[in-house]
């Protein structure tokens, strides 16, 4: 699902994104500019325009964004299955053994059980450039184009099998603390499939927070986004 934006008033190329990926990943833009051309050829991002009145989306970034986290550290080339292999994992309630969905972070409740980590990311780049992934202590949304320090965002992908986790953590000194994590599993693959059939010890973590999805973000305030840091 790609979420539509209003009230953007910058609407950041597709080399843009590229950009910050690139720098916030410490890949090189070449490899990333070859991770967009991927998405381009299999339909996961639309082409909007050449040059500079190409445009791109939140659901865009947001899959540029998973294309480049899923590729191995080390090993197998560029290729779409890895992309695949994780856009499409799904939010699991791993008690209960089906799929789930968020229930603390309210910004996040409306997403739907079994939403996918396409989705969520979405969702969260959208929430942050409209301030209103967390509230400040009085329930209000944040400043809009300030980066919230109250919040803390951590994505993690786990590799050799593809699953991931997504933790948001609002921190107060005046309201509530809240913590939560949804975790997301290929669909049939919940609770202990692979411990249970072949049962292994290594594993891989990539995981990136919310200086990097802000960097993101700030594309789409363009020059008039404010650093406070």
């Amino acid at each position: 699902m790609f979420i539509q934006m209003e009230e953007i008033s910058v609407m950041p190329t597709p080399a843009q994104i590229i950009d910050v990926v690139s720098l916030r990943f410490g890949i090189s833009r070449k490899a990333v500019a070859l991770y967009d051309r991927l998405l381009v050829v299999h339909g996961y991002r639309k082409i909007s325009g050449r040059g500079r009145s190409a445009v791109t989306t939140f659901g865009d970034a947001a899959a540029l964004i998973i294309a480049v986290a899923a590729t191995p550290i080390t090993g197998a080339a560029l290729n779409i299955a890895n992309f695949e292999a994780y856009a499409g994992l799904r939010a699991a309630n791993l008690a209960a053994g089906d799929v789930g969905g968020w229930t603390t972070i309210s910004s996040l409740v409306e997403l739907h059980d079994g939403h996918t980590l396409h989705e969520v990311l979405t969702r969260i780049l959208t929430r942050l450039y409209e301030g209103t992934l967390i509230s400040d202590s009085t329930g209000q949304p944040l400043a809009k184009g300030k980066i919230p320090y109250q919040a803390d965002v951590g994505v993690n992908f786990y590799a050799p099998y593809p699953r991931a986790s997504v933790t948001i953590e609002c921190k107060s000194d005046e309201g509530p603390n809240l913590t939560e994590t949804v975790y997301y599993w290929a669909v049939g693959e919940h609770r202990d499939k692979y411990w249970e059939e072949d049962p292994i010890d290594f594993f891989q973590t990539r995981s990136f927070g919310l200086i990097t999805l802000w960097s993101v973000v700030e594309a789409f305030f363009g020059s008039s986004a404010r650093r406070d840091r």
